[in-house]
């Protein structure tokens, strides 16, 4: 008896080896569609998983986030990654070195809808928890747009996993690119248009409205403004192919005409006065945003971005060390000033302290200009020669401006204010790097 056990276990250990071994004869010799198939169940899996970070940096008030209720129990986390593995697909595209994009959506209510129904299931996990079923509903104010979408990106699992530090295989024929991995250019691809996205954002909020006006104001009036123009603009179009540059980076160009920006800022106010706060900040209404044409008199905003490769999809003998240029002592440093304001006759009370504060706030920016058009850029150009010799630096260097940040208010006994606002100066080296001068 125990040598016909020994003999089947002999057996089913030869039998499971030769179904191992033919595993792996399959996978090495995957036809075209089956490496279409596996790339495209990769790029599903990270699409999901890009969806489930969209959800769970939902805001469902100003100090919590679906992040917050998931993170009450593991099994709620789990049985919300489970929906939305029923996310629906909208898009394929195979691309030309074996990688594939998927793109995914789902109804916003829909997810509401589950996220309640994950309250009410796991109510002696949350019971404790800060919020109710129906809070789930405020979501909707923060984001707007019905439907959430996410992109994911996937090689077939053979390009994955034979890919290593010392074996890799040319990118698309890019130079430069040879020992960057599918997945590392996809990676790439991905960082620059965050970045493109990051800096169009600044772009738009340095915007001026008024004289003393800009985009970044308006903005800071609410976190739902705020999230608002941010879901509008990482919708913004991408206006060139990916460029790849031999030292390993890429970069990619998106565009969005003023136009298009002022209907937005519109749009945003209109929601946020009639459908959140219709009893405060009346004097949004008085604010037009038609002016940013005649500040900014070019048609369209562009931005570009830039991203690399993580540094295990590349062979570390490839890498070249960047060599940079000399920075200037001055790119390093910080400026700091403090404007002073007094609110004007026959205001008092609140109303007196925020016109003070505005009126410090824009002393404080005049003589942040005038410290930076006053900046030696080298021995015999400043700043201001920078702006009258190229009239089209003009605007690029008060969007630079326009990124200054307020840092400190002081309420004096007098009755007068002060601010200090700052802002790093490496921003305006990176403008003189580029050649703009």
């Amino acid at each position: 008896m125990k040598r016909v056990m020994g003999k089947c276990l002999v057996l089913s250990l030869m039998l499971g080896l030769v179904s191992l071994a033919a595993v792996f004869d399959v996978n090495a010799g995957l036809t075209e569609a089956q490496q279409k198939l596996l790339a495209k169940r990769a790029a599903q899996v990270d699409a999901y998983r890009n969806m489930a970070e969209r959800v769970k940096g939902l805001r469902i008030n100003s100090t919590t986030y679906v992040r917050d209720f998931i993170a009450v129990s593991d099994q709620i986390s789990t049985d919300l990654n489970t929906f939305l593995k029923g996310a629906e697909v909208i898009s394929v595209r195979y691309l030309a070195d074996g990688t594939c994009e998927v793109e995914v959506s789902m109804p916003v209510v829909r997810i509401i809808k589950e996220l309640r129904r994950l309250h009410r299931v796991h109510w002696e996990r949350v019971h404790n928890f800060r919020i109710q079923p129906r809070d789930f509903a405020r979501i909707t104010a923060y984001y707007t747009e019905a439907v959430l979408t996410a992109e994911g990106s996937g090689v077939p699992r053979m390009q994955k996993t034979a890919m290593s530090a010392s074996s890799a295989v040319p990118t698309m024929g890019i130079p430069g690119w040879e020992n960057v991995t599918a997945q590392g250019r996809l990676m790439a691809e991905r960082a620059a248009k965050v970045d493109a996205y990051r800096n169009l954002a600044e772009l738009v909020k340095g915007l001026r409205i008024t004289s003393n006006t800009y985009v970044r104001d308006f903005v800071a009036e609410s976190d739902q403004i705020n999230t608002q123009l941010d879901t509008f603009i990482k919708g913004i179009r991408q206006i060139s192919p990916y460029r790849y540059t031999p030292e390993g980076i890429c970069e990619v160009d998106v565009e969005v005409t003023v136009r298009e920006v002022v209907k937005k800022l519109k749009e945003i106010r209109k929601w946020y006065i009639r459908g959140r706060y219709p009893w405060r900040r009346v004097y949004l209404k008085t604010i037009r945003f038609e002016k940013i044409v005649g500040y900014y008199p070019a048609r369209t905003i562009r931005a570009a971005g830039q991203g690399v490769p993580p540094a295990k999809y590349i062979k570390q003998s490839s890498v070249a060390p960047a060599v940079s240029p000399v920075i200037p002592a001055w790119a390093g440093n910080t400026l700091r000033v403090t404007g002073v304001g007094i609110a004007p006759e026959g205001s008092a009370g609140s109303e007196a302290a925020i016109m003070a504060e505005r009126a410090a706030e824009i002393d404080a920016r005049r003589k942040l200009a005038e410290e930076i058009y006053g900046v030696q850029i080298n021995s015999t150009t400043t700043v201001t020669d920078f702006v009258v010799q190229y009239d089209e630096v003009k605007a690029k260097v008060e969007t630079f401006l326009a990124g200054a940040k307020k840092i400190d208010t002081r309420f004096l006994p007098d009755g007068s204010v002060e601010v200090d606002i700052e802002i790093p100066l490496i921003g305006l080296w990176e403008m003189v790097k580029r050649g703009m001068y």
